[in-house]
């Protein structure tokens, strides 16, 4: 991560997974102007498994006015993401907080070494505004 950039020449694919990728290092170009992001890890290394849990909001207007509640409450309002993760997260404690690049924070409700199948469970810590990563 933070190595440079690189322009994608050939992109193989099964269904929905990668399966294959030919880059052309591109180092003098500019991380921040480049449209499209990817970071991906190596299948050579230890790799965890873990699930981030954003809860969104729990109602679809900011302000009741004599409004009927039931006509605001939003529905699907959390969203579960099976993930793998570097193997420094073993070392994460419940109550740890750490930022993802390009997801953002996180604290850790459930370490590896807590869970029976060795997986972590991370909780997304809302930003100001109603944005999404």
């Amino acid at each position: 991560m933070n190595w440079g950039n690189a322009i994608v020449r050939e992109l193989k694919n099964a269904g929905d997974v990668i399966t294959e990728l030919q880059l052309e290092l591109h180092l003098e170009g500019n991380f921040r102007k480049t449209e499209k992001k990817m970071t991906w890890l190596a299948a050579q290394g230890s790799l965890l498994e873990a699930e981030f849990l954003e809860v969104g909001y729990l109602l679809t207007k900011d302000m009741l006015k004599g409004d009927d509640l039931d006509d605001y409450l939003a529905t699907d309002t959390t969203v579960m993401i099976e993930a793998l993760c570097r193997a420094n997260l073993v070392g994460l404690k419940e109550g740890d907080v750490l930022q993802l690049e390009r997801k953002g924070y996180f604290r850790v409700d459930k370490s590896v070494c807590h869970e029976p199948e060795g997986r972590a469970v991370l909780f997304k810590i809302p930003t100001s505004g109603k944005d999404s990563s």
